[in-house]
């Protein structure tokens, strides 16, 4: 899709249709292309249908902000800031831009370091005498947090 959006409404190979001079102009290049792509053009995934042909709208509305979650009363609940960030210490350690704004809990474990939880989902394991926060997804690098 990206390599088609590009030949088609960003970089044209055909002189007559040079990249456009305005951004209006680009702009309704790419509202051209969106409408020709999902509603005329075929495609081999989809038994060469349009995608509009068998789109469907869902049948329930996503929530507009996740309920307040529940932590033990031996937990510390922070924040997550606007940019992912969890503050502790006067430090400021990056969890997730996803959960901004959302209150996770925190709980000192037996080796000392403290367990991030959202809701009942332990997220991490944040060392503070190292200042690293180590990701339970074993494929990311913990970081070292500076601030």
């Amino acid at each position: 899709m990206h390599r088609t959006l590009k030949a088609e409404a960003t970089r044209p190979a055909r002189p007559a249709r040079p990249a456009r001079p305005t951004p209006e102009l680009q702009q309704r290049a790419f509202e051209r292309f969106r409408a020709v792509y999902n509603e005329e053009r075929p495609h081999e995934a989809l038994d060469q249908r349009p995608p509009a042909s068998v789109y469907a709208p869902p049948s329930r509305s996503l929530l507009r902000r996740l309920p307040e979650m529940n932590y033990p009363e031996h937990f510390q609940r922070r924040r997550i800031s606007a940019h992912g960030q969890l503050k502790w210490r006067g430090r400021a350690y990056f969890v997730s831009e996803t959960l901004h704004r959302q209150e996770v809990g925190v709980e000192l474990n037996s080796a000392g370091t403290w367990n991030i939880y959202f809701g009942p989902a332990l997220l991490a394991i944040l060392d503070d005498r190292e200042g690293v926060l180590r990701p339970l997804d074993r494929g990311l690098k913990a970081r070292k947090q500076h601030g």
